[in-house]
């Protein structure tokens, strides 16, 4: 994914500071009738405002992929992320050595170092997954998805939002918000039904010192028979000591 549509809308905000421009730094975005939970969304998270003067998070990260047969591989990872770029670098230290990994939402990236064939198969896709997951509502902010609608329904015992994905679905087909404080609580993939070839990503967040919030664990489901969420799991990701680094000073988590 690119870095444009973020860093577009980081000079809106710089502008809107400068006087120049109405005083929403969300204006320019055509949400429709999802902008309400949209900007709920992003409220819950800190708002877009906040957002825009993020260089990087630095978290650790340990990350279970599930093979075939439902066997996990565990990585313990030291994570870089740009999120405007949707861009991971991951490093991880094994018994057979270091290896470093770059990778981004649309799959580009690459990896160096003591990590076995076999592994990197499983964890190139997650991090891709993943540097597209942790943005969060900022995808349909950035880049080329926009959201689509915005209906009210009961999923995973939630009362959600559902707000479709138009243009660029390639990662994202769905977003479900929490209907009562806005918080993104799903995220299909593939497909948005059940019984159908897909997956569901699904957030627990947690709150930041600055009263900013980033996931503390996303967990990503294969799309059920006959329910949304189904029980086989994919990839589970659980983040700590989480540092929001601005471009002069960090805050942690």
């Amino acid at each position: 994914m690119k870095r444009a549509g973020l860093m577009a809308a980081m000079a809106l905000a710089a502008c809107v500071s400068a006087g120049c421009q109405p005083s929403d730094p969300y204006a320019r975005y055509d949400l429709g009738n999802a902008r309400d939970i949209v900007l709920a969304s992003m409220d819950s998270i800190g708002g877009l405002d906040a957002w825009r003067e993020v260089d990087h998070v630095d978290c650790a990260a340990v990350v279970r992929v599930y093979d075939d047969r439902g066997q996990p591989y565990v990585n313990r990872l030291h994570q870089r992320i740009d999120v405007a770029r949707a861009e991971i670098i991951a490093t991880a230290t094994t018994p057979q050595g270091r290896w470093r990994a770059t990778m981004d939402a649309d799959g580009e990236g690459g990896v160096s170092g003591a990590v076995h064939p076999d592994r990197w198969r499983l964890i190139r896709p997650a991090l891709a997954t993943l540097a597209h997951r942790v943005r969060g509502p900022l995808n349909l902010l950035a880049g080329n998805e926009r959201a689509d609608g915005a209906d009210t329904m009961t999923v995973g015992g939630y009362e959600v939002v559902r707000v479709g994905v138009s243009g660029d679905n390639r990662n994202a087909v769905a977003y479900y918000f929490d209907a009562h404080n806005g918080t993104l609580r799903f995220v299909t993939s593939g497909a948005d039904a059940p019984g159908r070839d897909g997956t569901v990503t699904l957030y627990t967040w947690g709150m930041l010192s600055n009263g900013m919030a980033f996931p503390r664990s996303i967990t990503v489901v294969k799309i059920g028979q006959n329910v949304l969420i189904g029980p086989e799991t994919l990839i589970e990701a659980d983040f700590s000591d989480v540092e929001i680094h601005r471009r002069r000073f960090a805050f942690r988590g």
